[in-house]
């Protein structure tokens, strides 16, 4: 157990191949009534005769926060749907939730929040965004937000990617390849099959629409076998094969 001025946390795990029911004692540390929350399960206990009881899934376990001088983000996904939830602060008459893409600066991501609002619903992008929770006290709005004095903060990656869908042609001696596409992608990377069956990169491009590139048709060759992929900070998807034969008829190829 970890106990600061303003705050406890009890780390515990299960072991077993089997469930635990566990009684963690915190007489003198933790208060009876104190109510702590499993960020590993987003579940509630309450602090009863000086002790925590808990049941522990096989494998498992559970890290225990009294609510602090700070709220404590955390990332939740329920139903498939992601949010930012947060414990409660003593004191705080509303919430801010702010974001930060990068290395830019912190903004609200929103209007403050109700004290009983606890979670917030978010949308995952192209790009890995940063959330972090303040308290706000009872002042007028805005005073007291201390933008860039964030706790906590959560990292949401960036949504997964789809496989690109990829047509081919060929024109004289160039292979034209038509990317559709992929929400989340940021960029398009396409690898030529080597002699020795391995792939090297060719060619990128940034992922703004559907988009066009050109690849030269090596004299001599048959064919050439290509794989795009779609691309984000956090994810990959790359197609299967494409084989595209290069005699100056036009194929097609998806």
């Amino acid at each position: 157990m970890v106990s600061t001025a303003d705050a406890s946390a009890i780390v515990a795990l299960n072991n077993q191949n089997q469930a635990q029911t566990v009684s963690l004692p915190v007489a003198g540390v933790i208060a009876d009534g104190t109510k702590l929350l499993d960020e590993l399960n987003n579940q509630w206990y309450t602090v009863q005769n000086g002790s925590v009881q808990m049941t522990l899934a096989p494998y498992e376990g559970a890290i225990l926060v009294t609510p602090g001088a700070n709220p404590v983000a955390y990332l939740q996904t329920n139903d498939g749907q992601t949010s930012i939830a947060w414990t409660p602060t003593p004191g705080a008459t509303r919430y801010m939730l702010l974001r930060r893409e990068g290395d830019g600066p912190w903004v609200p991501a929103g209007p403050p929040l109700s004290v009983n609002t606890l979670s917030a619903p978010i949308t995952q992008g192209a790009t890995a965004v940063d959330y972090a929770v303040v308290a706000l006290p009872a002042v007028a709005p805005g005073v007291g937000l201390a933008i860039g004095q964030e706790e906590n903060a959560v990292t949401v990656p960036a949504a997964s990617v789809t496989s690109p869908q990829v047509q081919a042609n060929v024109h004289r001696d160039t292979v034209n390849l038509h990317i559709t596409q992929v929400p989340n992608a940021t960029q398009y990377v396409v690898y030529v099959q080597q002699p020795d069956g391995s792939y090297q990169a060719v060619a990128d491009a940034s992922a703004h629409g559907d988009v066009n590139l050109k690849l030269p048709v090596v004299p001599g060759n048959q064919s050439i076998t290509v794989r795009v992929a779609a691309q984000n900070d956090d994810s990959q998807a790359v197609t299967a094969p494409i084989v595209i034969a290069t005699q100056a008829t036009a194929k097609t190829q998806r």
